[in-house]
């Protein structure tokens, strides 16, 4: 009787999907499909997750090739060079051949930050300069070989940023005054010069660089006296504050236009902000006022004071 040989025909069973980060249900899996018995359904699904995760980790490191190229190296590039060992991290496309530049532009660079001999950048052309020269003393210009004169070979440049303090001057104001030389009974003057304070001292143009100063560069007023004072010019801290304050009253025209757009629009929006001021009324000589901020349709901006919070 003949023997046949039968061979016996692996079970297919077909993989779920599992989650290859959770390690203790890849084990149950994969110990379940070796005591199946279906090993060739095993490898099979073993190479697929490798090729899908290989496939993942080269995109993620084409990624940081690309993000360290643009943003340089930081703290997340490091952790990931840690977490994905054993690649080439250097930039992609590095030694590829950069596109040439347009002449326009590069010449224009250049221009921009060309230097002279001592590697600073040149000072614009638009200050005044003041040319000053200075000679080779007299004991020094005879060669002392030959003993003639030497004459000029060349001037050696040299250019030094200096600044003068502010110039004051007084303007001498003479009004014209006439009379009848025949009646002596009529005269006319010249108009007086129009001052922010009525018979003050002071000029707008001082007034307005003090004002300039005060608020856009923070500079109190005691500090602008006391540089007047330094170079010889009697000016009081008070007396320039209240000239000051009287030119900003000169702006209530356009506070009050301001507040008028801002309480005319359609979305008006407010903030009240507590602030001290002093009031020698009050036993302790300080309470609380109010200041009032109210923004129109997020353009105009106006601030009020107001004695409380009501």
């Amino acid at each position: 009787m003949a023997k046949h040989s039968t061979t016996r025909a692996e079970p297919t069973i077909e993989a779920p999907a599992i989650d290859a980060q959770d390690a203790s249900a890849l084990r149950v899996f994969i110990e379940s499909m070796i005591a199946s018995g279906a090993v060739a359904t095993l490898v099979h699904w073993l190479l697929a997750l490798i090729s899908r995760l290989w496939k993942t980790q080269n995109d993620l490191v084409e990624r940081m090739r690309v993000r360290k190229r643009r943003n340089g190296d930081n703290e997340k590039f490091a952790r990931l060079q840690v977490m994905l060992p054993g690649f080439d991290w250097s930039a992609a496309n590095d030694n590829a051949p950069k596109k040439p530049e347009p002449k326009d532009d590069k010449r224009r660079r250049e221009k921009n930050t060309r230097r002279d001999e001592h590697g600073r950048g040149k000072l614009p052309e638009n200050i005044q300069r003041k040319e000053e020269k200075i000679l080779v003393p007299d004991g020094q210009r005879a060669c002392n070989r030959c003993g003639l004169e030497m004459t000029l070979k060349q001037w050696i440049r040299r250019e030094i940023l200096e600044r003068i303090p502010a110039h004051w001057f007084v303007r001498l104001i003479l009004r014209e005054r006439l009379a009848c030389a025949c009646c002596q009974q009529q005269s006319v003057a010249a108009e007086p010069v129009d001052t922010v304070i009525d018979g003050g001292f002071l000029g707008t143009d001082m007034l307005i660089d003090a004002t300039v100063d005060h608020f856009g560069n923070a500079v109190p007023f005691e500090r602008m006296a006391r540089e007047a004072r330094s170079q010889g010019v009697p000016l009081s801290a008070n007396t320039l504050a209240r000239n000051v304050h009287a030119l900003i009253d000169r702006l209530q025209p356009v506070v009050d236009h301001v507040f008028h757009r801002c309480v005319a629009s359609q979305v008006v929006g407010s903030d009240a902000t507590s602030m001290r001021v002093l009031d020698p009324k009050i036993a302790r000589g300080i309470r609380h006022a109010t200041l009032w901020n109210l923004l129109g349709d997020e353009r105009w901006s106006f601030f009020g004071y107001a004695p409380t919070g009501h």
